[in-house]
């Protein structure tokens, strides 16, 4: 039974969290509440490298941390950064715990429904991994009827979803885990994003084979909360100034090790 005490607390903590989320309640816009406090928090799992990681020294480093920096600091703002398991990334953003997200995210129709998205800043193929001896599967129609492993709550999951006669769909908190799986038996197949893998390979691994790769790479962005037009509007500015002085093609070279995708081919 919820006492009224109990009850109190809830409501408080949920009107708190809401009024977070909505800063035009005070007459200013998003990121004029940012400015006036002048920290920018962002989302982001730690647990999908190249994107986002931790070092030996328990910081979080990747490519999606670097570009989170660098937009704090356009911003003019402190950054401020929040691990949460990816699952609880979208939920965290809309309940005002976090102003933005950056973690890797697949920028689809579904999900703009919802939130708003930063221009692309990044681009990653869907893939299917096995280990390097097996010769069962060939593409992603031979996935069907396997042990499948995936991210929790990633884009790859929708795909192994939705593939014709998948039924048996694992979903793990992290790539590495999704390997762990594949490692040990316990999945067939992984499908992945081709920078988990290229990541992977270039650790030092090569148990795993990619046998299968999706149609189109689908692009990334920052994620905010609806209406955050101008927000949005700073960030892109920003990756545009970024793409423009070499800065992508840098951080993707180091991250991905292999070049950028043209500028052109990077639509909101």
């Amino acid at each position: 039974m919820i006492t009224t005490t109990r009850r109190r607390l809830f409501m408080l903590a949920a009107g708190s969290a809401f009024y977070r989320a909505a800063p035009a309640w005070a007459g200013e816009t998003e990121l004029a509440a940012l400015r006036s406090r002048g920290v920018i928090r962002i989302g982001t799992s730690g647990t999908s490298p190249p994107y986002t990681g931790i070092d030996f020294a328990n910081n979080l480093t990747g490519y999606d941390i670097d570009w989170g920096n660098l937009i704090g600091k356009g911003l003019g703002l402190r950054v401020e950064w929040a691990k949460i398991d990816f699952r609880g990334l979208m939920i965290a953003l809309q309940s005002g715990q976090v102003d933005a997200l950056m973690s890797g995210i697949r920028i689809t129709p579904e999900r703009t429904q919802s939130f708003t998205f930063s221009r692309p800043y990044a681009y990653d193929e869907t893939v299917a991994v096995v280990g390097s001896a097996d010769t069962s599967i060939h593409d992603f129609a031979g996935i069907a009827g396997h042990q499948i492993a995936v991210v929790a709550g990633s884009y790859q999951e929708q795909v192994a979803r939705a593939i014709p006669g998948a039924t048996s769909v694992m979903a793990l908190p992290s790539a590495g885990d999704v390997f762990m799986s594949l490692r040990t038996g316990h999945a067939d197949v992984a499908v992945l994003g081709m920078s988990a893998i290229s990541y992977y390979r270039k650790s030092g691994h090569d148990d795993f084979k990619v046998v299968a790769t999706g149609a189109q790479a689908t692009p990334q962005g920052v994620v905010f909360r609806k209406g955050a037009d101008d927000l949005k509007a700073a960030v892109d500015a920003i990756i545009d100034e970024k793409i423009r002085d070499g800065t992508y093609a840098r951080l993707y070279t180091q991250y991905f090790g292999i070049a950028p995708p043209p500028v052109d081919g990077m639509q909101h």
